[in-house]
């Protein structure tokens, strides 16, 4: 039939300590870290996290310093790359500059 043990991951159960440690950890830490942590991919631990009710923190907020490197790098950088480096989607980049008035020429 093809399948394999990665396609059936979903079917491992969490234990008592992977719960523990998501409802401590699901709020702040990186999906790379939880991923490495668990054993799961991003995918997995969404459900389970869903299915327990936890949420992500979001963050909203931009710090001076964030509004800065947007302003200094934004005609030189895709939103992407902004976005990398400041843990940020793309899409929020865009529209913060948009907010900004910033444009790329």
């Amino acid at each position: 039939m093809g399948l394999n043990g990665t396609n059936l991951e979903y079917l491992k159960h969490f234990s008592s300590e992977d719960i523990e440690y998501l409802k401590r950890s699901y709020a702040t830490t990186s999906w790379e870290e939880m991923s490495f942590v668990l054993g799961r991919k991003k995918e997995g631990i969404i459900l389970k996290a869903s299915s327990l009710g936890l949420r992500r923190k979001r963050n909203s907020s931009w710090s001076p310093e964030d509004i800065d490197y947007l302003k200094n790098n934004y005609l030189t950088m895709t939103a992407g790359e902004i976005g990398e480096h400041l843990g940020r989607k793309d899409h929020s980049v865009y529209h913060k500059a948009k907010r900004l008035n910033l444009e790329k020429r």
